[in-house]
Order: C-alpha cells, then structure tokens, then sequence
C-alpha cells in the first residue's frame, strides 16, 4: 500500500500487537445477492495487506469484483484493549460512504477516513503530520476536520455512555451525521459534534 511506510510508525504499539476488521463483498454466483469476504486474521504487516488489498500479488484475479466497504486498525488490538479496559494508541478507519445507506442519494464523496491518536500516546503524536500529509495526497479530501473526544469502551457500551465516542461516532456509520442530506455541500454541519477545519 503507498500509504503503508507512513501509517507503520502509528500502526505498531508497544503494547501489543495490531489488528485490521476488514468488511468486503464478493458477488455470489448465480445471485443478485454478495457474500462477506472472511480474510482469517489480520495483522499490520505485509502478508496480512496482500490478503484484503485490491490488485495484490494475491488479489489481482478476483478482488476487482469485490466490494469494499470498510476497514477498522486497532493499535493495539481489540481484545487486549478490552482485557486492559483502555483505548487503544492508535485506531484508523476508512469507511465507504457510497455503501454507507442506498436509500440515500449518491453522496458527494467516496470515503470517510478517520484517525485517531490518544492523547497520553505521545510517542506517536511526532509521527502524525507526516501521515495526515501522506492521506491528504492520496486521497484528496474535501473536508479536512479535528477534534477531541472520548473513547466509548465495552464498559461505556452496556451503560450507553458511549454515545458521541470516537469508536461509536463510526460504527454507526458517522461522524456524518445520519440526517445529513450526503448530495449536499460538505461543511462541519455535515459532522456529528463540535469540529474545527484543520491543515495538515
């Protein structure tokens, strides 16, 4: 992946190893209907990226036909953050806004990325710039937002004190908002929260 080199120095905790939850579709044969890709464990390393990434050495015959609607990077991995009952170093998703609802209108934009640094990892916040700046080439954002929130753990869950969290702001689909019209301008009204335009 080109944006690997960059990702890699926010992507490996100390803590303990990384995680990817990666969400595909391939079409079913003889059927309207697709099937979830199961990928087996992944991890944060090359072996793991030729398994999920589209035109791999691996990948080339069969993933253009796949259906890409999301990607979850834990840093340190989901279950050792809930054993420890803390959030993890580093957390990145990329969410496929196109896939996102389809009764909704077409939206504007392709992809939402958000990243995620926690505040007391400050051995990582060095290596932040050079990411933001990395993303914002490749993808060429419309929109480009901070802030600050908390992180919604299981705990929070079962009690539904982790609604506005980072991690639930996007499992729901968000920062956008759900009754956000996704064919109108992109601006922080679109966001669930208070966000403030950034450059990276």
């Amino acid at each position: 992946m080109a944006i690997e080199p960059r990702l890699t120095p926010l992507m490996n905790s100390t803590r303990g190893k990384t995680a990817l939850r990666v969400l595909q579709y391939a079409p079913r044969p003889d059927s309207s209907f697709k099937d979830t890709i199961s990928f087996g464990q992944l991890g944060w390393n090359e072996r793991s990226h030729m398994k999920w990434t589209h035109g791999s050495s691996q990948t080339a015959s069969n993933s253009i036909e796949w259906n890409f609607h999301g990607c979850e990077i834990w840093a340190p991995n989901p279950n050792l953050c809930e054993k420890e009952n803390t959030p993890p170093d580093s957390y990145l998703i990329i969410h496929n806004q196109s896939n996102a609802n389809s009764s909704r209108p077409t939206p504007k934009f392709s992809y939402a990325v958000l990243l995620a640094i926690a505040c007391d990892a400050t051995q990582l916040h060095a290596h932040v710039p050079s990411a933001l700046s990395e993303l914002d080439r490749l993808t060429r954002p419309i929109l480009r937002a901070k802030n600050q929130r908390h992180w919604g753990s299981s705990k929070c869950q079962r009690t539904k004190q982790h609604i506005g969290s980072i991690n639930d702001s996007f499992l729901s689909g968000g920062p956008i908002r759900s009754d956000y019209a996704l064919d109108a301008p992109l601006d922080l009204n679109c966001l669930l929260g208070s966000w403030e335009i950034f450059t990276p």
